[in-house]
């Protein structure tokens, strides 16, 4: 499974959108169960004033395994 956090933190946003439009089973993907419950979990991250370099080590590991990432 490509991890799309990963590849928009390496400036690749246009090949994670790519990825994420190419997902065949939405369902499986999201992780749901046979009985369809989705099991997966969100994490907040921010920057605090917005400046990149004051992410912790925890952030920056979040947003590299995340399937999905929204940027504001």
């Amino acid at each position: 499974m490509v991890r799309s956090g990963r590849l928009v933190l390496a400036g690749r946003g246009d090949e994670a959108e790519a990825a994420l439009k190419n997902i065949s089973d939405h369902s499986a993907f999201a992780g749901a169960s046979a009985s369809g419950q989705v099991e997966g979990r969100v994490t907040l991250v921010g920057a605090g004033p917005g400046d990149p370099d004051l992410l912790t080590i925890k952030a920056l590991r979040a947003l590299q395994d995340a399937d999905v990432v929204f940027l504001r």
